[in-house]
């Protein structure tokens, strides 16, 4: 569920430090934090940081920390008034269970009695902004995820979602031979 255009961001820059192959992988964050404690790959990027004795051995920064709201196409703009109780029922778009995100997003629903219709669950959010973009339903996420969709006309806000955040980390494991890429784009990238 991490943002495609943060991904393009980053590989750039660990382009521009030095000449280098890149592979990118997907998974659940406790999978890839296994294969980064195994040195099978050098750098994580997760909305889920860990703590207490999972984070023993590694090295979390976060990089970005959003609002979330929700969004939909124009169709959906009289939903703003009212916001949040005239969501309740709406068809949402959510992510899955296995996102930090959608725990959030429960807790805060619960709170504020509203009924989650969620019609789909992706954790893909490119799937997400296209599905609302053709009026499937509304999405919850991060602001800056839908930055161009906005711009453009092709959804809005309908609310901020009070105490509801998309934090993002990048993770590394202490290593006695370090890669110079990936320690340079832990002390220097941010969103």
């Amino acid at each position: 569920s991490i943002p495609k255009q943060l991904m393009v961001h980053m590989v750039n820059s660990a382009a521009r430090i030095s000449p280098c192959q890149i592979t990118l992988l997907e998974g659940k964050s406790d999978e890839l934090i296994r294969e980064l404690v195994a040195h099978k790959i050098d750098i994580v990027v997760t909305n889920f940081a860990p703590s207490g004795h999972d984070a023993k051995g590694l090295n979390v920064k976060s990089i970005t920390k959003k609002n979330v709201a929700f969004f939909a196409a124009p169709k959906y703009k009289t939903l703003r008034s009212q916001f949040p109780k005239s969501i309740s029922g709406q068809p949402m778009l959510l992510p899955t269970y296995d996102s930090k995100l959608r725990q959030d997003l429960d807790h805060w629903a619960k709170l504020n009695q509203i009924e989650l219709n969620i019609f789909i669950e992706s954790q893909d959010i490119s799937v997400k902004k296209l599905l609302a973009i053709n009026e499937t339903g509304i999405m919850a996420t991060a602001t800056h995820t839908v930055t161009g969709q906005v711009l453009r006309g092709e959804l809005l806000e309908i609310g901020k979602i009070q105490g509801v955040y998309e934090e993002l980390f990048l993770i590394t494991a202490n290593r006695k031979m370090e890669n110079p890429i990936a320690v340079k784009i832990m002390n220097t990238f941010s969103v």
